[in-house]
């Protein structure tokens, strides 16, 4: 596996997150977060990461508050050239440590396709769990924090 550099990403930098967007091909049909907001929503995350394989973005990660339902959600997205190198774990790793050394959320939300098996598997490894089904997707949980 491949060690990443992970930076994380503020609002004036948003232009890399597009840059990422623009080359991440076919995995923008199931991570579908910027098709219906901005890329100024950066500015409302807790969190925003990109990780960089020699000096080129392959994987996108955020913590994104929904201060309308007090909710902290998972968004994760690996290039669609660089599935199966480890990087989605790698930055899954980032995400969740993170999120344990945040104060204002205990739980971690998260939504992923039914057909998406591999997301599925990371997910759970990482300790969420399936709590409902609708509408073909999954919404998945980090348990409460210690």
């Amino acid at each position: 596996m491949l060690i990443l550099d992970i930076k994380q990403i503020f609002f004036d930098e948003r232009d890399r997150v597009k840059k990422f967007l623009d080359a991440a091909g076919d995995s923008l049909s199931s991570f579908r977060y910027f098709k219906t907001r901005p890329l100024a929503a950066i500015k409302g995350h807790a969190a925003t990461f990109l990780g960089y394989n020699n000096h080129e973005a392959v994987v996108y990660g955020h913590l994104d508050k929904d201060t309308k339902e007090n909710k902290l959600w998972l968004g994760i997205c690996t290039s669609e050239e660089q599935r199966g190198h480890g990087y989605g774990k790698q930055m899954m790793m980032q995400l969740i440590k993170t999120f344990n050394k945040q104060t204002e959320y205990n739980i971690l939300y998260l939504m992923v396709d039914e057909e998406n098996i591999g997301a599925i598997n990371l997910y759970a490894k990482f300790g969420f769990i399936n709590i409902n089904n609708h509408n073909g997707k999954h919404l998945m949980v980090l348990g409460i924090k210690k």
